[in-house]
């Protein structure tokens, strides 16, 4: 089972601007971020790790899972795809040896221009995952992480990028999902006709936006199914904190 995702994470008023029928563009990233966060949040090192360091509290037994993954398989270079605000792979990177290679990705140019600002010790890029490809850093990745961003892109777009990714080299991926379909959510999701159809009666015009569409809600079928089109074999699946599925792929 698959289901289209919505968000009304930022502000009301910003997001009824937008389609909200299509994902983020990087702009309009940007500017949501700029808008909300700009001023407030990333003014400086300081207030940028005060003010995410408790939204990464119940994924630290992930990091945890990820540090001792890349020292038990003496992982050099690592690239994470998605930063967002690069702070995860900023305790990633304060809890190895200085001497491995991380790399932070993200397509919404403020937060890599802030997260090379702020964390110099790595190398932040921008990236998309429909458009770019590893050839943009000219290094031999071991692992790639998805800190829960890989569920962006649409089936096509998710196989096509994982097979770059094996045919660029990389030994493992490490996919945390939080926006997992679990077991609980599938039977949600196969009375939402319902559900939705009692809505209509009670609510307001302003109360039927949905959000703005951010990605797909993925059952373990539907992942596994992903993965092997890809070229990918689970070794490991896991859920860790907030991650309900995490799959180790060789």
């Amino acid at each position: 089972m698959k289901r289209r995702l919505y968000t009304k994470s930022y502000d009301i008023n910003e997001l009824t601007k937008l389609d909200s029928e299509k994902l983020f563009t990087a702009k309009e990233s940007e500017e949501l971020i700029e808008i909300e966060l700009g001023r407030s949040v990333f003014r400086s090192k300081e207030s940028v790790l005060e003010y995410y360091l408790p939204k990464c509290f119940s994924k630290f037994e992930a990091l945890e899972f990820l540090k001792n993954r890349i020292e038990e398989e003496k992982y050099q270079n690592i690239i994470s795809f998605g930063s967002g605000s690069s702070v995860l792979e900023y305790l990633l990177y304060l809890s190895l040896s200085k001497d491995k290679n991380i790399v932070s990705s993200e397509f919404n140019n403020f937060y890599v221009e802030k997260s090379n600002e702020f964390f110099p010790e790595f190398l932040t890029i921008q990236f998309d995952f429909t458009k770019d490809t590893l050839s943009k850093v000219d290094t031999n990745f071991d692992i790639a992480v998805f800190f829960c961003s890989s569920y962006v892109m649409d089936d096509d777009e998710f196989i096509n990028f994982f097979k770059h990714l094996k045919s660029e080299g990389v030994k493992e991926i490490i996919d945390f999902d939080s926006a997992f379909m679990t077991k609980t959510t599938q039977f949600k999701n196969a009375i939402r006709p319902i559900i939705e159809v009692a809505k209509k009666f009670k609510s307001t015009t302003s109360d039927n936006f949905e959000g703005k569409f951010h990605g797909y809600s993925r059952s373990r079928k539907e992942l596994l199914n992903l993965y092997k089109e890809s070229g990918w074999l689970v070794k490991k699946e896991l859920t860790l904190g907030v991650y309900k599925f995490c799959a180790v792929l060789n």
